[in-house]
């Protein structure tokens, strides 16, 4: 599924492997930096960089200065003039991964891909129950990468469910987390909406009168 994230490249070496860049297109969008304070804006939005290890000094520097999120960072090596001590200096600064040119494309995107999960994971950008997936920053659920059609409503009254998978939530607790509000009225419209949107997935949401709401998957019921 190709989300709807950002890679940026830092530098001229990364480029000169058009497997990589090939390779990350197919599943993410590609951009390319020329100038750091310049792009900075669109820097914060990106979900990782990529960059020339000689602008490593550069890189860390702005992300302690402007990056609040833990974006990671992978520095790219020509390991046929670099010394060992290179990757060993670069690891200790505080990236998270070194990808050298000599190493096939094939190890070097599926190391981007696995930081790229961990990061995922952690920040909860993506939250994925089974093969159902809500993609947080454009508020979109897919299965099977197939729309949902979730409204905005809809959408984070089910990331909220997810947060709290196989947990039962109070409809005074949902309610306040998505209205600010200890109750509404429009709850059990929006309930019956998300169920009928994902009747088809391997979930299935759960409302028990004077009790709560939980969501657990339909083999688990």
């Amino acid at each position: 599924m190709k989300t709807t994230f950002d890679i940026y490249i830092l530098g001229k070496t990364p480029l000169k492997n058009a497997s990589l860049i090939e390779g990350l297109e197919k599943n993410f969008n590609v951009k390319v930096l020329n100038d750091l304070k310049e792009d900075l804006p669109f820097i914060k939005e990106s979900i990782l960089l990529l960059f020339d290890h000689r602008l490593n000094e550069k890189v860390l520097k702005l992300k302690r200065k402007h990056i609040k999120d833990k974006i990671p960072l992978i520095a790219y090596i020509d390991s046929s003039v670099e010394p060992e001590s290179t990757k060993f200096s670069l690891l200790e600064s505080g990236i998270d991964d070194i990808l050298l040119q000599d190493m096939s494309s094939k190890e070097q995107i599926a190391r981007i891909n696995k930081i790229i999960q961990i990061y995922l994971q952690t920040s909860q950008k993506i939250i994925k129950v089974s093969d159902v997936y809500l993609d947080k920053t454009v508020q979109i659920g897919t299965y099977k990468d197939d729309n949902l059609n979730l409204s905005k409503i809809e959408f984070e009254i089910l990331y909220t469910l997810f947060k709290n998978f196989k947990i039962e939530i109070s409809r005074e607790k949902l309610s306040k987390t998505i209205w600010k509000e200890q109750s509404s009225n429009n709850l059990n419209k929006h309930i019956s909406n998300i169920k009928k949107k994902i009747e088809h997935t391997p979930i299935e949401i759960v409302s028990r009168r004077g009790k709560g709401i939980t969501v657990h998957l339909k083999s688990e019921a």
